[in-house]
């Protein structure tokens, strides 16, 4: 009984179990290996392996240029370098031993839940700090968080939330100590969070609300110890256009998930999306990388889910509104919900998925303190309030196993990009690009295997993940690339040609084009290799010399196929076909021997 009060009452001790916590569920996603975007900020990223020497090029590049800066067509407008240098550090310290990151970031999110504790503790629950200790431990635990704590590249979403909740603090000491040095921290914490993620540009107007509802400082005055930091938020978003731009390329269904949709099915669709949230806010029941088209279908606004959506969330906004004006911090942690999952909806600008775990993350933490509040005054209005103690015991107990379970099944399957994939398209079978992905994991998985009737296999298995991703959405131009290899491998040539000219229409600047044409080409030659083999026993020198000259026209690049076809022309008594033959064969050969000695029998 004496440990149980001194955990209550002891924010060192209920620190101390919170990052026991973190740990315990996190633990098993430290041996994982890279997966999804890690290749674009991690493994392919040329910036962040240079180490430190890559800095200056990560704060003057857009995030994704390191890993795609040559691409004529960059999608990607992206300014997060913050992650990125603490992944040049890392990278310096030890290079590719993904576990070492992986362990950064379970540390990183253990600060966070620290640093959530506090902060919630002191703004909310200084009488109660065990509410702060229950929240914060119930907001550790939610399966959602996998996503972002498992997933190296996520290391942004955990900055992000990490500074915004500093720069709450600093901000708020500030309004109260009027002190410089709270407000430089202030500056600090808030570049930092923007540069970690451009949607920490909401944080100095959510501030500014969050303090009216916990100071009795007027708006103006609010406003104007605001004033700078409105001014370098500003000066951020000029910044980030002057380096990263605004996207270059066309947009489809794969970067735009409102791309097929009309203004109604638009607003149906974010409302059951938003709704969804919610949902797996209550009930995480599934995890997954992607939601997207057709998994999520469109829906009207006239839609059931639509409807109770667009009345939940206008009685949110508008209980929250009524308690700002009521200068209750309820509301305002209610509105910073409400903005930062409406600015991830994607009904402003698209920001890529229609849906996405990580995306609930920032907005999804201030919920934890809303119930905390609310079952704060639940508690000091109860006639007993030691009856509701055990049973709220009890309900967070279950609550922390079931949560338990759910983080260590998904953690595994964050281990590498085939682990993901194929538990994914299970739960999001009407995905396109998750059929896709699965598709091009097994063709890139046919390289490492030796058996022959494996290959095959393997090959003939991602051609059915292709085919469902293509009935869903024909026009996903990636992967024909790895669609056109696997018929290429079984000898389809036909087939390999059909996928490889879907990648020409599609994308006609990809760097991948040129060489298919190549590989198409040298399988048509093979072929007529063989009527040569074939034809050959017949000694007919004239049927020879039109196999060998269509194949030439099919293919032209082998010094060895004008070698044939000079010696025919030469057999055929076609003296000056033969020397233009023999003179290609040495202009991609010089060195060619027999080339050498026909040509000097032919100029004699």
């Amino acid at each position: 009984m004496q440990l149980i009060t001194s955990i209550k009452q002891s924010a060192l001790y209920q620190t101390i179990i919170l990052v026991i916590m973190v740990f315990l569920f996190y633990y098993n996603s430290i041996p994982n290996e890279t997966a999804l975007d890690d290749v674009v900020v991690l493994t392919n990223n040329e910036y962040v392996k240079k180490g430190v020497s890559g800095i200056p090029d990560i704060l003057t590049h857009e995030s994704f240029y390191g890993a795609s800066g040559k691409a004529p067509e960059r999608l990607s407008w992206r300014y997060r370098p913050l992650s990125l240098i603490a992944f040049a550090f890392e990278h310096q310290l030890w290079g590719n031993f993904w576990s070492g990151y992986h362990f950064m970031n379970v540390l990183y999110f253990a600060l966070l839940v620290i640093v959530a504790y506090r902060l919630l503790k002191r703004l909310f629950f200084e009488k109660e700090p065990i509410i702060s200790f229950i929240i914060c431990a119930l907001f550790m635990a939610h399966p959602n968080n996998t996503e972002v704590v498992a997933n190296i590249k996520s290391r942004d979403e955990i900055f992000a939330l990490l500074f915004s909740l500093l720069y709450f603090n600093y901000f708020i000491q500030y309004l109260n100590t009027n002190k410089s040095k709270h407000f430089a921290f202030s500056l600090i914490v808030l570049i930092a969070a923007l540069f970690s993620k451009e949607s920490s540009i909401t944080i100095v107007p959510a501030a500014m609300l969050l303090s009216y509802c916990i100071h009795s400082n007027s708006i103006r005055q609010i406003v104007s110890k605001s004033l700078l930091l409105i001014l370098i938020s500003i000066a951020f978003v000029g910044l980030r256009l002057s380096i990263s731009g605004l996207p270059k390329g066309a947009f489809d269904i794969t970067n735009d998930p409102y791309f097929f949709a009309d203004f109604n099915q638009k607003c149906g669709t974010v409302l059951m999306v938003l709704f969804l949230y919610l949902k797996n806010f209550v009930f995480p029941i599934t995890q997954c990388i992607d939601y997207g088209f057709n998994q999520i279908p469109y829906i009207e606004i006239t839609h059931p889910i639509a409807i109770v959506s667009l009345i939940i969330h206008a009685s949110l906004f508008v209980y929250g509104c009524f308690k700002v004006y009521k200068r209750k911090p309820v509301g305002a942690l209610i509105l910073l919900y409400l903005m930062g999952i409406f600015l991830m909806s994607n009904f402003i600008v698209a920001v890529g998925p229609i849906m996405a775990d990580r995306f609930f993350f920032n907005p999804g933490f201030y919920l934890f303190p809303v119930l905390g509040i609310i079952y704060s005054e639940l508690v000091n209005s109860s006639l007993n309030k030691n009856k509701l103690a055990t049973p709220s015991a009890i309900v967070c107990g279950l609550i922390m196993v079931v949560c338990f379970v759910k983080v260590h099944a998904r953690n595994p399957e964050w281990k590498n990009n085939k682990t993901l994939y194929f538990a994914d398209v299970k739960k999001s079978p009407n995905s396109f690009r998750i059929q896709a992905f699965c598709g091009m994991e097994l063709v890139t998985a046919a390289d490492s295997l030796t058996d022959s009737i494996a290959i095959n296999n393997a090959l003939s298995e991602a051609q059915v993940y292709f085919r469902k991703a293509y009935s869903i959405y024909p026009n996903y131009a990636m992967m024909y690339e790895n669609w056109g290899l696997s018929y290429y491998r079984q000898n389809k040539i036909d087939s390999a040609e059909w996928a490889w000219n879907r990648l020409k229409l599609l994308k006609p600047t990809s760097i991948f084009i040129e060489g298919n044409n190549d590989m198409i080409a040298r399988a048509r030659y093979n072929m007529y290799v063989f009527q040569f083999r074939e034809a050959l026993p017949r000694n007919n020198y004239t049927e020879l010399l039109n196999i060998q000259r269509s194949a030439i026209q099919t293919y032209d690049k082998l010094a060895d196929g004008w070698l044939m076809l000079g010696k025919l022309y030469s057999l055929t008594n076609k003296r000056d076909s033969a020397i233009y033959s023999i003179e290609k064969c040495l202009a991609i050969d010089p060195s060619n021997q027999d080339a050498i000695l026909i040509k000097k029998d032919l100029e004699k």
